[in-house]
């Protein structure tokens, strides 16, 4: 007779607040909170933060770590400026990455549905709350976290009004009344947000979506389609970890952070604060040493530079052997050649690489040859000086790309070659080049001594913006486009466990980088119809 009066009291308490929804083992059961975690649950909800939160201090051992200087985690997490007493119409959460953002999105579906105002609402009227993100698989992330939750909790699972769908799922309102929790695509003009009521909405990885300016499907856009129809009380939550300073949210965060009112939250939370059972001090040093831009962007929540070199020059100074210049033949190596070709202002670039017995990837040989205007280079004359260079270490297909490569075969095959066209475009050509970073931070390359090598390569930048990460060969005033670059992509391609190199990047917009290369192609075109081949 008493555990009735219990189970209702604990359920009144868990499904009361974000909070206690959030951290009680018969909510989502997250018993693990952490003082930032909680007043952030708090805030969003326009609970006030009490003083022993407000004034928690990080450990010692964290302080230590690159780019930590405050020693209040909450204060900093909200610009130093408590939280209005009021519950903000829209949240925009900043937290670094494996920090529990999709299990709160989750959170706040729920009780977005559980709070949804159906006055006046007619029967038949399904309001609904959306979870939007840059990809589907993104937002079912939230979702699955979500269905998990309602499954296994023996007070939620009573909240549900039929049993989940893929994507989809039905519960019951404080009023009774029943509210959609569902998956959907972002589109042109919001148009997959209309046609009904919201009870709120969830805009997952909202920092990577672009503005109205930059992309047709847009968060501009699909925040205007919603706003007008979430009923009295609903919340619009943006949440991800920061990314490109450009787009609606940075512009959001510039503008809010540390300057709360009463409709819009910015919250900035780092990793370790978060979550520091993952993101202990060792780990966050290890990230910063093989990478100080995911470091900076994943682990302290800071949005990212627009544009730095790719290859940092340390590196490439480090990676380079005084000498040889070329290595010898070595008994059981693999060898991979690879070469950018160019008659005039461009210089034609050959390099090899070899993966010796115990899989380090050593630079055997690096040459180039520089024609110009003026005196264009004969392509029968280079292609045998490279047939002369790469046939001693048992290579007679070189790889290229797929600029020129028709014209070269023939020319190639007469001096006892064959060329491979790599055709790498967009995404699968940034996932080399940062293939290449990667191991270049992890010291497993080592390049020959040319200095002109090493100009090229630390010329490369990576232009970081609202879609994805995108590589830049710049072109210098003598003509050059990082030259070395390409053929050290193509030859190095297939040594590179991609997977591996990109868990945490995503790409650019393939049909951005498709226009620049489609204006590289037709220079190169030109270039062809005017030089002649033999």
């Amino acid at each position: 007779m008493q555990s009735e009066p219990l189970d209702r009291a604990r359920r009144h308490r868990v499904l009361g607040s974000l909070h206690a929804l959030w951290g009680d083992e018969m909510g989502f059961g997250v018993t693990t909170l952490t003082p930032l975690q909680e007043a952030k649950a708090l805030a969003s909800e326009g609970l006030p933060i009490p003083d022993h939160l407000w004034d928690h201090e990080r450990s010692k051992a964290v302080m230590g770590l690159p780019g930590v200087e405050g020693a209040h985690d909450v204060r900093e997490a909200f610009g130093g400026r408590r939280p209005m007493s009021h519950r903000p119409s829209k949240v925009v959460d900043l937290s670094g990455i494996r920090t529990g953002k999709s299990q709160q999105a989750a959170c706040a579906g729920v009780r977005a549905a559980r709070l949804c105002d159906s006055t006046g609402m007619r029967p038949g009227e399904v309001p609904r709350v959306p979870i939007v993100s840059t990809a589907t698989d993104n937002a079912r992330a939230t979702f699955g976290h979500l269905v998990g939750a309602l499954s296994s909790s023996s007070v939620l699972r009573p909240l549900l009004l039929e049993e989940p769908g893929a994507d989809s799922v039905l519960i019951r309102s404080e009023r009774d009344w029943p509210v959609e929790i569902k998956v959907v695509a972002g589109a042109r003009a919001g148009s997959t947000l209309v046609a009904r009521w919201l009870a709120g909405c969830i805009f997952d990885e909202a920092p990577r979506m672009l503005g109205q300016d930059e992309a047709t499907v847009n968060l501009e856009e699909q925040e205007r389609a919603v706003i007008g129809r979430i009923r009295p009380g609903g919340q619009i939550w943006e949440l991800g970890s920061p990314w490109a300073p450009s787009g609606p949210v940075y512009e959001t965060f510039q503008e809010m952070f540390g300057r709360p009112n009463k409709h819009t939250l910015v919250v900035r939370g780092r990793a370790f604060d978060l979550n520091p059972f993952w993101w202990t001090p060792e780990r966050c040093r290890l990230l910063f040493e093989k990478d100080p831009d995911a470091y900076r962007t994943d682990v302290l929540a800071e949005f990212a530079d627009p544009e730095t070199a790719l290859l940092p020059a340390h590196l490439v100074e480090a990676s380079m052997r005084s000498e040889p210049e070329r290595l010898e033949p070595g008994k059981g190596w693999d060898y991979s050649a690879g070469m950018d070709p160019g008659t005039r202002g461009n210089a034609w670039t050959l390099v090899v690489w070899s993966r010796d017995e115990h899989g380090k990837l050593r630079q055997v040989l690096s040459e180039e040859w520089v024609g110009t205007r003026q005196d264009p280079l004969n392509s029968k004359e280079v292609l045998s000086e490279v047939a002369a260079l790469v046939i001693p270490y048992g290579i007679t297909s070189i790889y290229t790309d797929q600029y020129l490569a028709d014209p070269l075969r023939d020319i190639a095959g007469a001096v006892g070659l064959a060329l491979t066209e790599v055709t790498s475009q967009g995404r699968e050509k940034a996932k080399v080049y940062l293939g290449i970073r990667e191991r270049l931070v992890t010291n497993q390359l080592e390049f020959t001594p040319s200095r002109q090598q090493r100009a090229d390569l630390v010329a490369v930048k990576r232009r970081v913006t609202t879609d994805g990460v995108k590589i830049v060969l710049p072109r210098t005033g003598d003509g050059r486009h990082c030259d070395f670059a390409p053929a050290n992509m193509v030859a190095l391609k297939r040594y590179l466990d991609l997977p591996a190199v990109v868990e945490h990047q995503i790409w650019a917009d393939p049909h951005e980088e498709q226009e620049t290369d489609d204006a590289e192609r037709e220079r190169r075109d030109e270039e062809f119809a005017s030089t002649e081949w033999y």
